[in-house]
């Protein structure tokens, strides 16, 4: 179909299994990639950020480091991160752990990475603490990096297309939001 040209399971060997070994849906990788750098492998962000997932040389370090798969000399190459598989492994274990943090849920593993996970656990203490239930749409409109909250709502889209493509249905997402944030990862 021509839908499948615009949102393509791209690198699928790759992305399928880290999504696996990592037991998440791959469609969460697919929606990332395509908001970062709409597939492209050799892309390099204004900031820094390399590959199809977008992923900065200083939180590749970081994830190769939790994985303990720095070199022997403790150098991380930021080239590795053009490598589709390497880029695929660190940006799969990433997500896993945004989304543990978050409860699984998915709209606020997005809006980390873009914004730091910090940041978005930050917002979700503030916002609990106004005292009435918490609503994802809400939480989204009102995240407070502009280009966060621009990237979080094309990422939630991008993701409903995919699993309407290829599941045939739309996410089924909670508008109720779960403010408990667990300690596992920060960067």
């Amino acid at each position: 179909s021509s839908k499948a040209r615009w949102h393509p399971r791209a690198f699928r060997a790759s992305v399928e299994r880290e999504a696996r070994i990592r037991g998440i849906e791959p469609s969460h990788m697919w929606s990332l990639m395509y908001t970062e750098s709409r597939f492209r492998r050799h892309v390099v962000s204004p900031v820094g950020a390399r590959g199809a997932l977008q992923i900065m040389p200083w939180t590749g370090y970081q994830l190769a480091e939790r994985l303990g798969e720095l070199p022997p000399d403790d150098r991380f190459d930021p080239d590795v991160l053009f490598d589709i598989d390497t880029n695929a492994h660190l940006a799969g274990y990433y997500v896993s752990e945004l989304l543990h943090k978050f409860h699984g849920q998915a709209p606020m593993a997005y809006a980390s990475y873009n914004g730091g996970p910090s940041n978005v656990a930050r917002w979700l203490r503030a916002k609990s603490k106004e005292g009435r239930p918490l609503e994802l749409d809400a939480f989204i409109e009102e995240i407070v990096f502009d280009e966060s909250q621009r990237y979080t709502r094309r990422v939630v889209e991008v993701s409903a297309s995919y699993a309407m493509l290829y599941e045939g249905r739309l996410p089924r997402w909670s508008n109720a939001v779960d403010p408990v944030v667990e300690d596992n990862i920060a960067f």
